[in-house]
């Protein structure tokens, strides 16, 4: 039997700034912890200087349904601009 030990990924802040421009503030560090045969989500740690409710909620509901990477990746999800983001 092999063993498999879980496996971790840690996202820039210039990864981040890419990939979701929408999380409203400026240093996220963000690490997903995961099972490396199947990919599915062990855990997460997201430390940040703003609000960050929805991405932690977004991270818990993915923990409590047993997600995959794969799961995250192709995910649909509605999330509010701030009001500081509309002309004026």
């Amino acid at each position: 039997m092999q063993m498999t030990f879980p496996t971790s990924v840690t996202l820039t802040q210039d990864q981040r700034q890419s990939s979701n421009p929408a999380i409203p503030t400026k240093h996220v560090q963000l690490r997903l912890t995961y099972d490396p045969q199947t990919k599915q989500l062990l855990g997460a740690q997201v430390l940040a200087d703003g609000n960050i409710d929805e991405l932690i909620n977004l991270l818990a509901l993915a923990l409590q349904a047993q997600q995959t990477l794969a799961d995250l990746a192709v995910a649909d999800f509605y999330m509010s601009p701030g009001k500081n983001d509309l002309p004026i």
